[in-house]
Parts: structure tokens; sequence; C-alpha cells
């Protein structure tokens, strides 16, 4: 637990450096910590979405609107597979979203990037 809130404060302190207020979460059983600590601050704008694929959609339809990037949040399996179709049209739009997968079996958090615009 304590290894899991060390990574969840880098993860949220990355993303306040780098401005992105927006997210898209998508709860589960191993994202709730940071579910939870992003939910509780005042610089975030929390959007829940349960169904993945929703969530990545309506994630790009956040940043069309705004034209901030957006940042993700999913549990590890089929919920990343879930992302793929959504992240894809993102960076063929060119939509810069950040997508943060909890990994399951050491619940650590594990980022990727899928974009072609740099933060």
């Amino acid at each position: 637990m304590i290894q899991n809130m060390w990574n969840i404060n880098v993860v949220v302190t990355l993303l306040k450096k780098h401005g992105i207020r927006y997210l898209v979460i998508s709860p589960g059983g191993t994202n709730k910590e940071f579910a939870k600590v992003v939910q509780d601050d005042s610089f975030f704008k929390c959007f829940s979405v349960v169904d993945e694929r929703s969530a990545m959609y309506f994630a790009i339809g956040l940043y069309l609107q705004t034209g901030e990037i957006v940042a993700t949040s999913c549990t590890s399996a089929q919920a990343t597979r879930n992302y793929i179709p959504g992240l894809t049209e993102a960076f063929y739009k060119e939509v810069p979203i950040l997508s943060g997968i909890y990994a399951g079996s050491r619940s650590d958090i594990v980022t990727k990037r899928l974009c072609k615009k740099s933060i």
C-alpha cells in the first residue's frame, strides 16, 4: 500500500506539473486509490465512465471541447484492450490522451502515452 501511494503521488505530481486537469476514470478494484486521490483534489476535474471503450471516446470529445490534454485511468487486463480503439482514433486525430493503467498483479502504475503531440 505504501508503494502504491508513492506511485500515485508521483503520477499526481506529474499531472499537475504538466497542467493536466481533466481525468476520465473507469473505476475498478486496482485503480480505486488513484481515483480517490484525484477526486479529493480540487485541481482535477474528474469524470467517471464505467465502460472503457466509452471512456476513451468521452475523453476524445472532452479534449475536442476544451482543447486541454485529458488523462484516463483504468484497471488492467481486458480494460486496457477496450481502450485500444479509442487510443487508435486519438492517435490519427492527433488528440493527446494520457492513459494510466494499473497493473493488477503488482498494483504498480504503468503509464503509456499514445499521441503525436508532446506534453
